[in-house]
């Protein structure tokens, strides 16, 4: 499994006082949305629970013995399968294979696989919440009606609805005349033929007539083991924030607190995503874009199938949060591939529907997904949850904060303990004021290296112009020229975020690989066309918009960008060859796209900080703004090529220790960067 990333924001000095604030803050919500931790299952049966992981992966369950319930919730997978819309019998392949599942034969499924964490007392399941159990009375509701003999045995709602993939056409049944099991004349006539299959094993009729001694046997025994297996396995609670409402107020740092503020503050997301599992399992219409062929004609109604009230139309199952950072992609079609992009999706509803565009075409299905279905956006945006706010404006601290809080505080700390891969590379920033930059300057040690150097930055993008947001994390590029040559850098972004108004730490971790096979005539070339791109755009001092660059300009600005990207396409980028194959687009259809140039003296030295050996550097840059002014800015970065996630807390502390003892003071620590990607993403969407 990837590793995943995390980020950590703290203040430099003392936050005994905003702390305590803070966390006054965070003990309202608990009470308020009657947050608990997570409660935990039954007792395990370990012979039930090895029953159950046998049929969990056991092929015979299917009407053609060809698919098991691991190979859409594959443990490996972290209980989905990676894509936006299963692919049911008649696919292969699982996403821990090489090239992924495949669709071959199969059909894409209408929904996104939901994950199997925490599922032992959810009364609710599936997307449209077909099948319910109403514990007062232990009444099961479901689309076909089980068998009186099943309620009994099989207890709660997930053993129920394990049931009805298997008699699903699409999922696990077959298409009719391709086996006895789907050419039965209903769902209950299905049930005891897969029955009467398994009974024929005789370990499986051995150890099912041992547990349930004297019971008449059914599928719904099998049901439940299936069950108690996925309530054991998938039991997720050991989390920072689980471990935070147990009292350990150390458990979160300073940024998941803030994003948890966040999250039930300004977002509101605690109006449905509350209690233990951090859902009340309602059913709300949230917008979604639709993709995929949608269950009817192309579009899904969602709880408006079972339930056709008008507050059920384009509605869906409110899921719970503990490991979502594992889980993508989101929503009932998994139109989303990134949290970043849900949280956007909130920000601003009405612009996310209108404006969504499927950029990734997934290399595992065969049939195109296609683009997103628009006819019914108003619709849909007429009809919302009255619990969302469609405008929450966040600002960009705000929103990565709360993704922190997702990611961080939410996954169990067993995957946040695993170890970063040889390649990543985990930087800590501090932006500074010109004053905080003099004091650690004036204190640097001997050894300290001074480097002048000129960066380009280059953001990949799809033919459509999109930036790949779409990947799992986005992905630029970079060349460095310095009076020893050039050095060319990959970096895939696994996570990184900004501090909170006040915090001053921004960071994460990256997968990184410095190639320095870029030829002096091409490096020359390129910064050649990039400058020439930059003072045209810069010439014109509006920063709101670019109608005023004159079309000859731009004529020239779309040239150079032309002649920068046959230049990058000429030379051997292996990783964008695997980028453009996962995303069924031809190479040349990938473009760089350029964002910036800083002109940059570093001074660098090596450190031991907590006991891991770290690289510092202490930078100066010249940054060009939106309105063409040239401004400095000022930082301090730490970077690690191998930490455990569970470190990085105690060598932040220490590096920050260091500095307080240097005389940092947070005001020295509150600068800001200014930036022009907005303009460049706006001009070069209009001329590419």
């Amino acid at each position: 499994m990837k590793a995943f990333a995390i980020l950590i924001t703290l203040f430099l000095t003392s936050l005994t006082f905003a702390q305590s604030d803070l966390d006054g803050r965070l003990k309202g919500y608990i009470k308020s949305f009657n947050l608990a931790p997570m409660t935990a299952p039954s007792q395990i049966n370990k012979k039930l629970f090895m029953l159950g992981r046998d049929f969990f992966f056991e092929k015979q369950l299917s009407g053609n013995k060809n698919i098991s319930c691991a190979d859409c919730h594959h443990p490996m997978t972290m209980t989905t399968d990676g894509l936006p819309l299963s692919l049911g019998e008649g696919a292969e392949g699982i996403e821990t294979t090489s090239g992924g599942r495949r669709q071959k034969m199969g059909k894409i499924i209408a929904r996104n696989a939901p994950a199997l964490f925490n599922l032992h007392n959810v009364p609710v399941l599936f997307w449209d919440g077909r099948v319910q159990l109403d514990p007062s009375t232990g009444a099961f509701s479901t689309p076909t009606p089980l068998p009186e003999k099943f309620g009994p045995i099989l207890k709660n709602a997930l053993a129920a609805q394990a049931l009805f993939p298997m008699v699903n056409h699409d999922e696990m049944r077959g298409k009719s005349g391709t086996n006895e099991i789907a050419d039965a004349e209903n769902d209950q006539e299905a049930w005891a033929l897969l029955f009467q299959r398994i009974i024929l094993t005789s370990e499986y009729k051995n150890t099912l007539q041992e547990l349930f001694p004297g019971e008449e046997l059914s599928l719904a025994h099998v049901a439940r083991a299936i069950a108690h297996f996925q309530e054991q396995a998938f039991y997720a609670a050991d989390t920072n924030y689980d471990r935070y409402l147990k009292g350990d107020l150390k458990a979160m740092n300073e940024i998941q607190k803030i994003g948890m503020d966040v999250f039930f503050g300004k977002g509101k997301c605690g109006e449905c995503h509350k209690g233990e599992h951090l859902t009340d399992f309602s059913f709300q219409n949230i917008a979604t874009p639709q993709i995929g062929p949608g269950k009817i004609n192309g579009d899904d109604f969602g709880r408006y199938e079972q339930d056709p009230r008008p507050e059920n139309l384009y509605a869906f199952r409110v899921p719970g949060l503990r490991n979502v950072s594992l889980t993508a992609p989101y929503m009932h079609d998994g139109s989303f591939k990134t949290l970043a992009q849900v949280i956007e999706h909130y920000d601003d509803i009405d612009f996310s529907l209108n404006e969504y565009v499927l950029v990734n075409n997934y290399k595992n299905y065969f049939e195109r997904l296609g683009a997103a279905r628009t006819e019914t956006n108003v619709d849909k945006l007429a009809s919302t949850s009255t619990k969302l706010t469609k405008r929450l404006e966040f600002e960009e601290s705000e929103e990565k904060a709360i993704a922190e809080f997702l990611r961080g505080a939410l996954t169990e700390r067993r995957f946040l303990d695993a170890e970063i891969n040889n390649n990543y590379i985990t930087s800590l920033r501090i932006q500074l004021k010109e004053d905080g930059y003099n004091k650690i300057l004036n204190q640097m040690p001997d050894s300290a290296e001074s480097h002048d150097s000129t960066y380009f930055y280059f953001d990949v993008r799809t033919d459509e112009g999109y930036r790949l947001r779409e990947l799992e994390t986005p992905v630029k590029i970079y060349f460095t020229q310095t009076n020893t040559g050039t050095t060319l850098t990959y970096r895939k972004q696994l996570f990184k975020t900004s501090g909170s108004n006040t915090g001053v730490i921004a960071g994460g971790t990256f997968e990184d690989e410095e190639v320095t096979f870029l030829e002096s005539g091409a490096a020359d070339s390129l910064a050649a066309f990039n400058n020439d791109f930059f003072t045209r755009l810069y010439s014109y001092n509006n920063p709101s918009t670019s109608n005023d660059i004159p079309p000859m300009e731009k004529t020239i600005m779309k040239e150079d960008v032309l002649g920068m990207n046959q230049i990058w396409h000429s030379i051997p980028l292996k990783h964008f060859e695997v980028i453009s194959d996962d995303m069924n687009i031809s190479m040349d259809k990938l473009f760089f796209a350029p964002t910036s140039t800083n002109t940059k003296v570093e001074n660098t030295w090596d450190e031991n900080i907590g006991g891991q050996k770290v690289k510092v550097i202490l930078q100066k840059s010249s940054i060009r703004t939106e309105n063409g002014g040239v401004v400095s800015t000022w930082a301090i970065e730490l970077t690690a090529n191998k930490i455990t996630k569970r470190a990085l807390p105690s060598v932040l502390d220490e590096w920050l220790k260091q500095l307080v003892k240097i005389g940092l003071v947070p005001e020295d620590a509150q600068g800001t960067s200014p930036s022009p990607s907005k303009l460049t993403d706006k001009i070069l969407r209009e001329i590419l």
